[in-house]
């Protein structure tokens, strides 16, 4: 049966009329447009052979801001200006610079760019500088700093929150990268292969060095005194194992009960 008369037009009806009738505007006026410091670095390479093959700029319009600040795109308009091509843009009706991580769908973000985006906040500030001080990988860091459970989605939320007071988190990432650095320095040595560096056995070197009574320079001493265990601990799978062999089978050999960890 056809239906006759007016209907009723829904909200997500008049939504996506908006949409469609969405304005939408062609330049090579590359220079008006503005990059935001906190969007991830732009990676044009990853689409430029595609684009090289077929130019669809044209029908793939970026969006920006009333400031003409770019908020999905700004690869694309790197490319076009590299190729001297029209870009299609259009302007956001609610999207706005906070949004940027949550609408991104062509390629998935990975912690570096979180890191970028949230980077104004204290907690991104602190993994920043020990990543570049102390070369730990931002995985490791972000696991073995994190307050409360699932550390990555609090990262990529904005809601990663230090677990303990900023120094002593630094003083003990910077202990934990010179155990990794013996290690490899050992691994090198002998010429061992297929030694794994995993998260694993970053944090369980990380919790070693904040437990009661550690002691540093003992354990560097250790590791070069039983550097047979000290390799072993690259082939165990299980992070608790990791610890257990780090404290009684390397740490505490010979010491006396009330020096050890």
């Amino acid at each position: 049966m056809k239906l006759v008369g007016k209907q009723k037009t829904t909200k997500t009806q008049t939504k996506w009329q908006t949409m469609a009738e969405r304005k939408i505007y062609i330049t090579t006026n590359y220079a008006q447009f503005r990059f935001l410091n906190r969007n991830r670095d732009v990676n044009p390479e990853l689409l430029l052979a595609s684009i090289k093959k077929k130019n669809l700029l044209i029908d793939d319009p970026i969006c920006v801001d009333k400031d003409m600040n770019v908020l999905k795109g700004q690869n694309r308009l790197i490319i076009a200006e590299i190729i001297k091509s029209p870009i299609s843009y259009f302007f956001a009706e609610e999207m706005t610079e906070d949004d940027i991580a949550q609408c991104e769908v062509k390629r998935a973000w990975v912690l570096t760019d979180y890191l970028k985006y949230y980077g104004h906040l204290p907690p991104y500030i602190f993994i920043k500088l020990v990543i570049d001080i102390y070369k730990i990988p931002l995985h490791c860091a972000v696991a073995c700093c994190a307050f409360g459970d699932s550390p990555y989605e609090k990262f990529r939320q904005g809601t990663f929150a230090l677990k303990k007071d900023p120094f002593v988190l630094e003083r003990s990432i910077k202990m934990t990268m010179e155990v990794v650095e013996f290690l490899k320095n050992l691994v090198s040595l002998i010429g061992k292969k297929n030694a794994s560096f995993n998260n694993r056995l970053f944090r369980a070197i990380f919790h070693c060095c904040t437990l009661e009574n550690y002691n540093h320079d003992h354990m560097l001493s250790a590791l070069q005194s039983y550097q047979k265990y000290a390799l072993e601990l690259l082939n165990i799978n299980s992070q608790s194992l990791i610890v257990e062999s780090l404290k009684n089978g390397i740490y505490n050999r010979r010491l006396s009960d009330k020096n050890k960890i």
